[in-house]
C-alpha cells in the first residue's frame, strides 16, 4: 500500500486555524483575561483548545491578567503549548500541555 503523493500542502485554515496560512501556528501570543470565581485563567490555546489554569496566589474574581502562550513544534508539527500567566507584571503561573 502506497501513500498518494502531495504535490502542494492543504489548506487547513477552515480547521479552527482562522485566517493563517497553512502550516503557519501562532506562537508568543498575548491575551487581556480575567480571574473567575475559581481562581484560575481560561483561555483557549492555539491547537490545543480552552484550558482553565489555576492562579495558586488568591486575587479578588475579576483581576486583570494576561496570558501569553506558545506553540511548541517538533520537526515542523504542533505538539503542545505553554502558557504564561501574569499579573501587574509578575509571573503568577505557567502552564503546558502536549509535548513541549
Amino acid at each position: 500500500m502506497y501513500l498518494p503523493l502531495q504535490a502542494a500542502p492543504i489548506d487547513r485554515t477552515g480547521a479552527g486555524m482562522g485566517s493563517l496560512p497553512a502550516g503557519v501556528f501562532p506562537s508568543d501570543v498575548c491575551v487581556g483575561v480575567g480571574v473567575n470565581k475559581q481562581g484560575e485563567v481560561c483561555v483557549n490555546l492555539p491547537i490545543i483548545g480552552n484550558v482553565c489554569i489555576p492562579i495558586h496566589t488568591p486575587f479578588p474574581p475579576g483581576t486583570a491578567a494576561q496570558v501569553c502562550a506558545n506553540t511548541c513544534t517538533h520537526w515542523g508539527f504542533p505538539t503542545g503549548a505553554c502558557a504564561t500567566v501574569t499579573v501587574a507584571n509578575h509571573q503568577v503561573a505557567h502552564y503546558c500541555v502536549g509535548w513541549c
